[in-house]
């Protein structure tokens, strides 16, 4: 399922992404944005925009009550 919205809000991306939203996209991209994106849904793929992408992240880890980072490796700089 794709969405198109106009603004990435937080209601309306979790409202799409709760019953399965594989492509969350905004009105304002590109044209080729947008055909990459239905390329990727049609192959079987998924499309966030970064500011949805980083909602669905940081909502993620709120269900999971934070982020235990035990397995993740050490940073490296």
């Amino acid at each position: 399922m794709a969405v198109l919205a106009a603004l990435a809000v937080e209601e309306h991306v979790s409202a799409a992404l709760r019953p399965g939203a594989d492509v969350f996209l905004l009105e304002d991209m590109a044209p080729e944005q947008l055909v990459h994106a239905v390329r990727t849904l049609a192959s079987g793929g998924g499309v966030l925009v970064p500011a949805v992408g980083r909602q669905a992240i940081d909502g993620y880890l709120a269900t999971r009550g934070g982020c235990d980072d035990s397995g993740l490796l050490p940073a490296v700089g």
